[in-house]
């Protein structure tokens, strides 16, 4: 059995709360990859691993229901969409996946044989081969579907070889052994190996570790190095307006979607218009509800003419989402599509999957999104002016 000191206990704290039962759905992010996390919502024995000291570590279920299990899933799935790995709920596939190529997550109720946490792991045990696993301890979570999600997600990169992302003042103090990040809304941001419990978007991060504000960590080039056997997947997308994927309007309409895989990764798009027409679409970051709940990824997208001109950039500042809104004359159009940092998030790891919902209205009617009119009497002469906020220049 490795010494404990040899490796690190690593742990996130937290809260308390209600009871549920649930039949586990089975869900797979990535079923080609043999690189398996799988997620135990209904219970286990541990034993004969690195946590047992000699007796049998019983663990009770989750005690999450269906619904929230989905939510759970589809949180971290999306967490580790990058990367060659497949996160599922099926115990098959994991006992099927090379040993020295996985992880089971006990998610369980029962806490007290370790203490007062939120989860716990062993650093890189995800190849040691012994069936380690990590745990999460649902109901000292407060049974909060986020936060189960944050704190499982954070445990998995430490069996993935990441430490914590941690918090230095301008002299190099340590002021939190866990980077909370900063900002609030949908752009809120946090490090997933720091605490992401009060943030939105949490992310993997280039930062400090617990060990000093000069000692880096780069969760990214962890995660698919380390030994670990896990790269990025492959790209979905060209990246240049040469190599463009080609759009087709059925009915005058697309539905598509994509991956942004790895920093520097565009996916670029080439449709044609055939008369003057209307384009609006829609350019949203994966989501478990309204408001980019849960998204990894801030999108900006590039809207450029034949000619290569860039007719419009589009990332909002306050919102994780684009929508273009337009009027194009007849001719070939390219949209590329980026994960961008924010007024919070860094660049680094804006990164995740998106989907592209368009149409083409044909037509020379100009799209407005505000129009408002404003009148003052004053010295008994009549003053109006207006406010008109338009993706096109208005002329009279």
């Amino acid at each position: 059995m490795k010494r404990l000191s040899q490796t690190c206990f690593l742990f996130l704290f937290l809260i308390v709360a209600i009871f549920t039962n649930a039949q586990t759905p089975i869900f797979n992010s990535y079923p080609a990859s043999n690189n398996v996390v799988f997620l135990d919502f209904d219970g286990h024995v541990v034993e004969g691993t690195s946590w047992n000291t000699g007796s049998a570590i019983a663990c009770d279920g989750s005690g999450m229901n269906a619904t929230q299990i989905v939510t759970i899933f589809n949180r971290i799935a999306e967490d580790y969409r990058p990367f060659t790995m497949n996160v599922t709920t099926d115990s098959a596939v994991y006992e099927a996946a090379p040993v020295d190529h996985r992880v089971r997550v006990v998610l369980t109720t029962s806490s007290a044989w370790y203490g007062s946490a939120g989860g716990v792991a062993y650093i890189n045990s995800f190849t040691w081969g012994d069936n380690t696993p990590c745990f999460v301890f649902t109901a000292l979570l407060g049974y909060n579907t986020k936060n189960i999600a944050e704190a499982a997600s954070h445990e998995i990169g430490h069996t993935l070889g990441l430490r914590h992302q941690s918090s230095y003042d301008a002299v190099c103090n340590k002021t939190s052994e866990y980077n909370a990040g900063k900002g609030a809304g949908e752009i809120g941001w946090a490090p997933i190996m720091g605490v992401g419990y009060y943030q939105n978007m949490t992310l993997w991060n280039y930062g400090a570790n617990p060990f000093g504000c000069n000692a880096i960590q780069d969760d990214l080039s962890i995660i698919t190095g380390n030994g670990n056997g896990i790269s990025y997947r492959a790209d979905d997308y060209g990246n240049t307006l040469n190599n463009a994927a080609v759009i087709s309007f059925q009915n005058n309409a697309v539905a598509i979607g994509g991956i942004i895989e790895k920093p520097n990764d565009i996916d670029a798009f080439r449709f044609d218009v055939a008369t003057t027409s209307r384009l609006k679409a829609d350019i949203n970051p994966y989501s478990i509800a309204n408001g980019n709940v849960g998204s990894n990824i801030d999108l900006e997208v590039e809207l450029i003419d034949q000619a290569q001109n860039v007719l419009g950039v589009y990332n909002p500042e306050d919102a994780l989402n684009a929508v273009i809104d337009t009027l194009l004359p007849a001719g070939t159009y390219y949209l590329r599509i980026q994960g961008k940092g924010n007024v919070y998030a860094p660049n680094y790891a804006s990164l995740g999957s998106y989907s592209i919902a368009a149409a083409i209205t044909p037509g020379n009617t100009l799209p407005v999104h505000k129009l408002q009119l404003r009148g003052i009497t004053e010295n008994k002469q009549h003053k109006l002016d207006w406010e008109i906020v338009a993706d096109e220049k208005v002329v009279s």
